[in-house]
């Protein structure tokens, strides 16, 4: 053992033989400021020799004590790198002093690091020290500070820390969790692109229908959203599978709608939806029996704590007699043009949205004949919130009403909203022109 060191051990010694000396049952101020002086020393000398300890080891380049004169005492020893690699917490001052066997419990730290000083516990206020060892400069020089109710010690090992070095591994873990932060967006881009994709199939192509055209667009906030168009074909027998093929159906489905909300949940809502309405018997059964069905479905299975709310309007075409029964649970009313006045019809049925209550009684049909050339227009209502006052849709129909379904969507385009000319509250729009032609 070096001369210095028995030097402080001969101290330390005789201050804790001094301890019986004092009477702290009812202390009077001079034994008070004796007491806090003596108190002051003694952690001091500890972590000092705790200091000693590592620095021999070259573990450390300080160690930090914060003890309540009344309360607990709380030290931590810091390597090069600024994290915690010793730890004491312990009962009151003058307990852990006398046994410190007994009341100390050693811990070892890998990750944590100045940061930690900020949740140093009940009793203690890690940011206002923090804060005041910073002013103070106590990087610079030994630090002591002390009053009625802190001791705070800062004793250097080897050199003066080097803060520039804690500040870098701190940068290095930022980096790291941006880049983790980078590949997930990528994985989440992906995968979204994946499920844009799988959405898209479920949207009509232009000569799915028998004797009718469709033009269709979609505009998604996100990749993925929430309002659907879907067409519900027979395909139960081996019969209707081949008219199918042929495109020779007499009889189909097209359901339209919006869910409440938007991206990936509402996407999966939507799908949901539509499997449902291809499982109610491929479009054999009316229009409000399919509403209610879809209404008790989704009511019933997300429950009333959190329901899952969407408007939907189902059409039954009927090819051969030339008519469509439609019915709506909430959504914007589908517009029809009749080629031969230039007339433009609001189709108005009741019905209450989706998923509201189980108990919502019948949704109202309406049954309309077409002739070739008349077309239906049904949207979801982001097209109606996002568009200009100064643009009417009904007068935009009108005026490209005579053009066939894609010349229509097409001249329509310009005047649709779109992420570039609307800038605030834009929101999944959908589009989908029926054109009816055959003799």
């Amino acid at each position: 053992m070096h001369q210095k060191q028995k030097k402080y051990l001969l101290i330390f010694i005789i201050l804790i033989l001094s301890l019986p000396i004092f009477d702290y049952s009812s202390p009077s101020l001079f034994q008070f400021i004796v007491k806090n002086i003596t108190n002051a020393f003694y952690v001091t000398l500890f972590i000092f020799s705790i200091s000693v300890y590592y620095a021999r080891n070259k573990k450390a380049y300080f160690a930090l004590a914060i003890t309540c004169i009344a309360g607990y005492a709380t030290i931590l020893v810091f390597d090069h790198n600024g994290q915690v690699v010793y730890g004491l917490l312990g009962a009151a001052l003058m307990q852990v002093i006398i046994w410190p066997f007994y009341y100390f419990t050693t811990y070892k730290y890998h990750s944590y690091d100045l940061r930690a000083l900020s949740i140093i516990g009940v009793g203690f206020h890690g940011l206002s020290i923090i804060s005041y060892l910073i002013s103070k400069g106590f990087y610079e020089q030994y630090g002591l500070y002390f009053d009625l109710y802190y001791f705070i010690s800062l004793t250097y090992v080897l050199y003066i820390a080097n803060w520039n070095r804690l500040v870098q591994r701190l940068q290095k873990e930022l980096v790291e969790v941006r880049e983790i932060k980078e590949k997930r967006e990528v994985e989440l881009e992906h995968q979204l692109q994946i499920a844009r994709q799988v959405q898209a199939r479920t949207l009509p192509k232009g000569n799915e229908i028998k004797d009718v055209n469709i033009a269709l667009r979609y505009e998604p906030l996100w990749q993925v959203g929430g309002d659907f168009c879907s067409i519900i074909l027979p395909g139960t027998t081996f019969f209707e599978k081949q008219l199918r093929e042929s495109r020779e159906l007499s009889h189909c489905g097209l359901l339209v709608g919006d869910v409440i909300g938007k991206g990936p949940a509402a996407a999966l809502i939507m799908s949901d939806i539509i499997a449902s309405t291809q499982m109610m018997g491929y479009g054999r059964i009316k229009p409000s029996e399919t509403l209610q069905k879809l209404n008790e479905r989704l009511y019933v299975k997300e429950g009333t704590n959190l329901p899952y709310l969407a408007t939907a309007c189902y059409l039954a075409i009927d090819i051969d007699l030339k008519e469509f029964t439609v019915a709506s649970a909430g959504h914007e009313p589908p517009l029809m043009y009749r080629v031969e006045t230039g007339e433009l019809e609001i189709i108005k049925t009741h019905g209450v949205m989706l998923g509201v209550d189980i108990d919502v009684g019948e949704y109202e049909e309406k049954k309309i004949k077409y002739k070739k050339g008349d077309k239906l227009i049904l949207y979801t209502d982001g097209l109606v919130d996002m568009m200009p006052s100064s643009i009417s849709m009904k007068n935009l129909i009108k005026q490209f009403g005579n053009l066939s379904a894609n010349e229509m969507m097409s001249s329509l385009s310009p005047y649709l909203p779109n992420k570039e000319n609307v800038t605030e509250h834009y929101d999944d729009y959908l589009i989908i022109i029926l054109e009816f032609e055959g003799e």
